[in-house]
């Protein structure tokens, strides 16, 4: 049976030898600033875009205006979207979404909600977004509703094929994201407050595009800071700057690789770190455990560098590497993050690399097939990939089969990926992550992960002008 369950699923984390981390070139001006508060505040612990243009980023969205807002890379469009972590649960009765109206930016129809890992319904804009639910996070996913082409073709006797193409110098926007409450009241969002600076690693394990210190404050918990050194990471060390001096008093850290709770038992954690200026420090213990800690300072410092030095390290079952998911600043109630550059310039060395090859029109864009074979049964199944310019990718497979009773799932996979080979007509790449079958899990998107119905993985692909081709966890996706 040709679905993503019934295949072997193996993952191989390998380490690789260490490179010095390579700095930071000034970061872009600040995104717009959050607005006046208006009405009940609701502070948010993270918010991040799977795609985002410079300098039109996700922050953009709390200015209450259409001058800046979010927009993603060009030819990105259907299955991008936003994430908001919320600090503690809010109840959304409904929600409103307003759009740029720039050129570049299609206006788009329907969205997909998912509210605390489950996945919600789909929404059309021109109707009022009911949510009417205390949630800890909110993902909204763009629908490709009335925003793409198709067409079709006939791969054999069996089998047909639907390809679906979205403008590859389009974009998708959003100016403003307007939560209410049962009282109509709308909630003033408060995000992190951004930084401007650097997070300097003392070493990062390859490839770095996947692996760089800059990830700790993405808010993207699957996508982490791994430390490239012989050994299990005792004696490593983060840099954070600032450009001017700020107020810190506590962090808050995501231990581990919080992938899924089979990353984060078969790699190492933090155990003890010293925090300080570079002069003077403190020493802090770190628990063995999933949740964030809030890690109070001894004495609060205000500084533009802020020294955070590995003591001990919990060991991995199974890997030498020490990872940390994420990090949090705080000035009393005030969340703060780090903002580099570090993500744009891996984008852009990508995207230059990529001109003229096979990955040239593919990178950010969305590849759609919707394949139905006609047998002794029907079976149907709808398959989009996006590989990304910042070596994330995504998979939204759904499939049904006709034979005496009708079986449904709806499956997501994401990760990371890395290129190996990049030659005339032709690339290899290795992906891995972890895919959910939503069908039995309502937990995506929330940062907890059921290990019975989540695998984790990893997988070649071949890339030519006409197909991308798994070895052994994806099936071939057809692009002409």
């Amino acid at each position: 049976m040709k679905h993503l369950t019934h295949l072997l699923i193996i993952l191989l984390l390998a380490g690789c030898t260490a490179t010095p981390s390579t700095p930071d070139p000034e970061p872009d001006p600040e995104p717009a600033p959050a607005p006046i508060p208006i009405g009940p505040k609701v502070v948010l612990e993270g918010i991040y875009a799977t795609s985002e243009k410079t300098p039109f980023y996700v922050e953009n969205i709390f200015d209450e205006g259409k001058d800046a807002f979010w927009q993603t890379m060009p030819g990105a469009g259907p299955d991008e979207g936003l994430m908001l972590y919320f600090e503690s649960p809010t109840y959304i009765d409904h929600m409103k979404i307003e759009q740029p109206g720039a050129t570049a930016v299609m206006a788009f129809k329907q969205i997909v909600l998912y509210g605390n890992g489950q996945k919600l319904d789909t929404f059309d804009l021109a109707n009022k977004i009911n949510i009417q639910q205390e949630l800890n996070s909110l993902y909204i996913r763009i629908s490709e509703e009335g925003i793409t082409k198709s067409s079709t073709r006939m791969i054999n006797e069996e089998t047909s094929l639907v390809q679906t193409t979205f403008p590859g110098t389009q974009s998708i926007g959003i100016a403003n994201l307007s939560l209410y409450n049962t009282e109509g009241d709308k909630l003033y969002l408060v995000p992190p407050k951004t930084l401007r600076g650097r997070v300097r690693a003392s070493t990062t394990l390859e490839p770095e595009g996947s692996y760089h210190a800059g990830q700790l404050f993405d808010s993207r918990k699957d996508f982490v800071w791994v430390e490239g050194a012989e050994g299990h990471g005792e004696g490593e060390s983060l840099l954070l700057q600032t450009t001017s001096a700020t107020r810190f008093d506590a962090i808050k850290i995501w231990n581990g690789y919080q992938r899924s709770n089979e990353h984060w038992t078969k790699n190492g954690r933090v155990a003890k770190v010293s925090i300080g200026d570079g002069v003077n420090s403190h020493e802090y213990d770190i628990r063995d455990a999933g949740k964030p800690q809030l890690i109070k300072l001894i004495e609060p410092l205000t500084v533009r560098e802020l020294h955070v030095n590995i003591l001990d390290v919990h060991k991995g079952s199974r890997y030498a590497d020490m990872v940390i998911s994420e990090m949090r600043l705080y000035d009393n109630e005030q969340i703060m993050v780090i903002k580099t550059t570090e993500r744009e310039n891996f984008k852009q060395n990508l995207l230059e690399q990529a001109e003229g090859t096979v990955l040239e029109n593919l990178l950010d864009r969305r590849i759609k097939n919707k394949i139905t074979e006609e047998y002794d049964y029907a079976y149907y199944f709808d398959k989009s990939i996006i590989l990304r310019s910042d070596y994330s990718f995504v998979v939204y497979e759904y499939n049904e089969i006709y034979e005496v009773d009708q079986e449904k799932e709806e499956i997501i996979a994401e990760g990371n990926w890395e290129l190996l080979e990049l030659e005339p007509g032709i690339a290899k790449i290795k992906v891995f992550g972890k895919y959910i079958n939503l069908s039995e899990l309502n937990d995506f998107y929330k940062g907890v992960s059921n290990n019975s119905v989540l695998a984790i993985f990893k997988d070649e692909l071949t890339i030519n002008d006409n197909e991308i081709k798994g070895d052994k966890f994806f099936e071939t996706f057809y692009i002409q």
